[in-house]
């Protein structure tokens, strides 16, 4: 029976190959895309959930007054031993540092983690001696290392009385090695030292973690912590922690670090994560509602015969299993399609997403999952069509219109409005992106920029002399900053018109790096006078509540002028209110090499600037060109839109071949009845313009849905960007019409096939 079953099955594939052949595409593309992003949420959402009572150990952080992200390294042992003594839900608290570190003499891929920390971060974590002793953390000649730190660098676990030699640090004695994590962390350590005794309470640039009592109120110790009067603890500054407010303060679950605290600005969030798994779930979902509606209506043309099995003695379980076995071969073929892809496609998804596991066992228990859910699905519409349907041909009556399930209208309802749903977002995406990359004004040039710091001042000199020599070089200049990535920065407070207090974001500059980043004026002038003059950014101005600020004092400093914001970080963060210094007198090292280039040498400048410094200074140099620091930003939405663009594409074909299939059976089914219009009068044209109408109708409700929805999804995330393109009214209007062109096509052929056949050959035939 079995083997009926899977030769019936096999030939409704064939039959219908290209339908199969869509449905088997789509569905291993969504499953490839939704297994993928499901992995590297789980793996995101696990960093350092291994750690005994990792759901009550918490890393503070303090969050800016003016600025726009959290800064996490600020604290330091003294304030972590009073966060301890003074507040009684504290159950233990531990200040560290965290840094790679090189080791001199041996060549190994990459850098070691270092943690450098007090006893107080082994009762924390429960970080064990295996060997040797605590001295380590008393001692600044001494390191423990992890068993497979050791295995790494001398071979073997026995390395206690070893000499390690760490770049800039010296030799180190090996006196013990210490157990390692259980997985992956956002603070790994390959080796521990101690925090050195005088830094113990100078240093104010640590990490700072802490565990909870059990029965502690979180909601109540934030609230008790960030309303804390920093005169009454003689261990902390009067002014706050490093010199900030106490209400500044704040702290999340070491199990959401990741994400808040320790993502670059070039990774791919979370969220972005998130809707990689939706839009692979969703493709999966139009596949498999195509193939379902395709198959209802095989059913309704195959009605009679399905009948004649149930006569002949066929159980619904037998029916069921009829076509649940095509339905299996389908989704088979899926799922190892999907499976060969996920094994071409897994280096670049290691390499994007930094994920160290392995994904096959958890692939293969997400499709059992989609394997499982989709059998459901289709026993649950089985065994309605079963009842409504097959029960009427037996007693051999026609069911009314109306109470006729139409299963493959609705399916391709909304195979069109997830199609238009998926182009728009792509279509704003990609608009949206193009902006930011080649139209925004981000308050200076970009284009053709790049920079360097030169480690070795002696070769400065040099180094310039050879730069300016290369034909695509256009200028070449020293400055004390550089912008993309940013340079240095630091904090101006003073006293604001009003009285009020101000904090501003300080950066050194002169007349070279204006002129190299050409940042344009917008008010004042730079002609040369004497005393401190100052820049202000459009934002700073704004802080000031005056309507001409230049001219006027602020400290003693005078404003010459005011520039427009500039975005130096990612688009979706505002540029912050910034007090530009001039260092006309070379106040401050001019460290910053500054190229303008032709950018279409790019790598020809890279070859060039890392092949000079290994050959003259035996190490290379980061070359930081301004439009890929830029563009590292927008890997997020890169990365969107190529998924967006595959399933876009997917999303449309599965849509414009399920019309053409339905319109094919369709025909098909309805050939007397297009018959018997031609011999009333109806010509060929009048036909296809009522199939026209029918489908036009359902784009024309598909669009009602898909277009007011996707204006509220991308609404909703346009408003992160700081600047951001609008909504047009033609883009509605091109993908309506550019869907439409394409359903006419598939439809206009086989109708008009069907129109042109011979009625009384079709009268006689049925």
């Amino acid at each position: 029976m079995i083997r009926h079953y899977l030769k019936i099955a096999f030939r409704s594939l064939m039959k219908h190959r290209l339908q199969s052949i869509l449905s088997i595409a789509g569905l291993a593309v969504g499953f490839v895309c939704f297994a993928y992003s499901l992995i590297w949420l789980r793996y995101e959402r696990t960093f350092d959930s291994f750690h005994p009572d990792a759901d009550r150990i918490y890393m503070m952080y303090r969050e800016r007054t003016r600025g726009y992200d959290q800064l996490k390294q600020w604290s330091s042992c003294s304030f972590a031993s009073m966060l301890e003594a003074r507040f009684p839900e504290v159950e233990a608290a531990a200040a560290f540092e965290l840094s790679p570190v090189g080791v001199a003499g041996r060549q190994l891929p990459g850098m070691l983690h270092q943690i450098s920390a007090d006893s107080a971060f082994l009762n924390l974590f429960g970080v064990r001696i295996l060997a040797g002793s605590r001295s380590f953390l008393h001692s600044d000649q001494e390191v423990a290392l992890t068993p497979s730190a050791a295995r790494r660098l001398f071979g073997t676990d026995q390395v206690l009385g070893r000499r390690l030699d760490l770049e800039n640090r010296g030799q180190k004695t090996v006196t013990a090695v210490v157990s390692e994590w259980n997985g992956h962390s956002n603070i790994p350590y390959d080796l521990l030292t101690g925090v050195a005794s005088g830094d113990r309470n100078s240093r104010n640039d640590l990490l700072l973690c802490f565990r909870l009592r059990q029965d502690a109120d979180t909601v109540a110790f934030r609230h008790k912590l960030r309303t804390a009067d920093a005169r009454d603890m003689p261990d902390v500054s009067p002014f706050g922690v490093g010199r900030f407010p106490m209400k500044d303060l704040n702290f999340c679950p070491i199990t959401a670090c990741h994400e808040l605290l320790f993502k670059n600005e070039d990774q791919i969030r979370q969220a972005y994560i998130r809707l990689f798994v939706g839009v692979g779930m969703l493709v999966m979902v139009i596949a498999l509602t195509g193939y379902f509606s395709l198959l209802a209506s095989r059913m309704r043309n195959r009605a009679k015969e399905l009948a004649l099995r149930v006569v002949c003695g066929s159980s619904g379980w037998g029916l069921f299993a009829l076509f649940a076995v095509e339905l299996l071969l389908m989704l088979s073929g899926g799922g190892f399609v999907g499976l060969l892809l996920m094994e071409w496609l897994e280096r670049p998804f290691l390499e994007l997403s930094r994920v160290e596991t392995v994904w096959l066992p958890e692939a293969l228990s997400y499709f059992a999952g989609v394997l499982l859910v989709s059998l459901a699905v289709w026993a649950v519409l089985m065994g309605h069509y079963r009842r409504k349907s097959l029960v009427a041909t037996l007693q051999s009556r026609k069911m009314s219109a109306g109470r006729r399930p139409d299963f493959g209208r609705l399916a391709i309802a909304f195979q069109l409005l997830t199609a238009l749903l998926v182009l728009f977002c792509f279509a704003v995406l990609f608009r949206q992106l193009a902006y930011l990359t080649h139209t925004v004004d981000i308050g200076f040039e970009r284009a053709g920029r790049a920079s360097l710091v030169v480690p070795e001042a002696g070769l400065k000199g040099a180094f310039l002399h050879a730069l300016r020599e290369q034909p695509y070089v256009a200028e070449v200049c020293e400055s004390v900053n550089a912008l993309l990535p940013q340079g240095s920065y630091g904090q101006f407070g003073s006293t604001g018109f009003q009285g009020e207090p101000l904090v501003l974001n300080a950066m050194d500059a002169d007349p070279a790096f204006l002129h190299f980043y050409a940042v344009p004026l917008v008010r004042g002038s730079m002609e040369p006078g004497g005393g401190r003059r100052v820049l202000l950014t459009e934002s700073a101005a704004e802080c000031l509540n005056c309507p001409d600020v230049v001219g006027q004092k602020l400290g003693s400093s005078t404003i010459i002028g005011v520039v427009p914001g500039l975005y130096t970080k990612a688009p979706t963060i505002p540029a912050e209110p910034t007090i530009i210094i001039l260092a006309e007198n070379n106040a401050g090292p001019k460290e910053y090499v500054l190229i303008r280039y032709d950018e279409r040498h790019t790598d020809q400048l890279k070859r060039f600037v890392g092949e000079w410094f290994r050959r003259t200074a035996g190490h290379s140099v980061a070359l930081h060109v301004a439009t890929e620091t830029y563009d590292g930003y927008l890997a997020s939405e890169r990365m969107l839109m190529r998924l967006l663009g595959v399933m876009a594409g997917v999303c449309v074909l599965i849509a414009l071949f399920g019309v053409y299939a339905h319109v094919v059976l369709a025909c098909e089914r309805r050939r007397k009845e297009i018959a018997i219009r031609k011999v009333n009068g109806a010509t060929a044209g009048l036909i296809v313009r009522s199939f026209l109408k029918e489908y036009f109708l359902l784009l024309l409700g598909a669009s009602a849905f898909a277009f007011p929805l996707g204006t509220i999804v991308m609404q909703r995330w346009l408003e992160q960007y700081v600047l951001r393109v609008g909504l047009s009214w033609w883009i509605y209007a091109g993908i309506f019409l550019l869907v439409w062109i394409f359903i006419m096509g598939c439809i206009g052929r086989s109708v008009w096939r069907a129109a042109r056949e011979n009625p009384a050959e079709v009268i006689k035939s049925e």
